[in-house]
């Protein structure tokens, strides 16, 4: 199952830099007249925010639309078993493939566990 929002987003990066400025360090060493004058907490204050907007650019491609909810937890279902989803006749080549090679099949984890 491939979802809409795994497809690349049509923005282009400037777009998408327009509407997620990075963090300016610029403007933060002119407002405490130097960087070596930025108090340490403030420094790691803007090295977070820093690598945040790295991650958000890195993954840029990636993001959800706007209009659906994000969550930062994924999703999870008791009766969801990892490669649920993968035809019947591909299963039985994978588990046919791994009994010939002595691999058992995992138990699904409980959730907590």
């Amino acid at each position: 199952m491939t979802h809409d929002w795994l497809k690349p987003i049509p923005q282009s990066f400037s777009e998408w830099l327009k509407a997620n400025p990075p963090p300016d360090l610029l403007a933060l060493a002119k407002h405490y007249g130097g960087l070596g004058n930025v108090p340490e907490a403030v420094m790691q204050t803007f090295e977070a925010e820093r690598e945040e907007w790295q991650i958000k650019r890195r993954s840029r491609h990636l993001e959800p639309p706007a209009s659906e909810p994000s969550t930062t937890e994924p999703s999870y279902h008791e009766e969801s078993e990892p490669g649920a989803d993968i035809p019947p006749d591909i299963l039985k080549k994978i588990e046919a493939n791994m009994k010939a090679r002595g691999i058992m099949r995992r138990p699904c984890l409980k959730k907590g566990k």
